[in-house]
């Protein structure tokens, strides 16, 4: 079993994409990491904190972009947002960050904990 690699040699950087496939589990793994442990696995801290808060729409400071679509989504680091209001039916306002990938993949990562993978057949 290898890698794709960039210049096509070993110490190339590995490809992330054209081939990589995900498993269920790999994907619920990923989104705990990111949802439920702030990034650290193992008592290491893997991915840098501010970033990772800006991400996840923990910094209210940086939201990030707004989208052009309807309905309009937040885009911060490679990570796409939907906010909640009141006028959703809720009774407060947050913001969903999700992934949305090749497939149909979606992975939305709830403000209290939970994390729903959606997957298109």
């Amino acid at each position: 079993m290898t890698s794709l690699r960039t210049d096509n040699n070993s110490t190339g950087a590995p490809f992330g994409g054209y081939g990589l496939f995900w498993t269920q589990d790999d994907i619920a793994k990923v989104a705990k990491l990111l949802n439920n442990d702030n990034g650290m696995a193992n008592g290491v801290q893997l991915l840098q904190t501010d970033m990772l808060a800006d991400s996840m729409q923990k910094d209210a400071a940086d939201r990030g972009l707004d989208t052009t679509g309807t309905p309009v989504f937040k885009y911060n680091n490679a990570f796409w947002a939907k906010q909640f209001t009141t006028t959703d039916g809720f009774t407060c306002s947050f913001y969903t960050p999700f992934m949305s990938g090749y497939g149909g993949i979606t992975v939305v990562m709830m403000p209290c904990g939970a994390n729903l993978l959606l997957f298109q057949r």
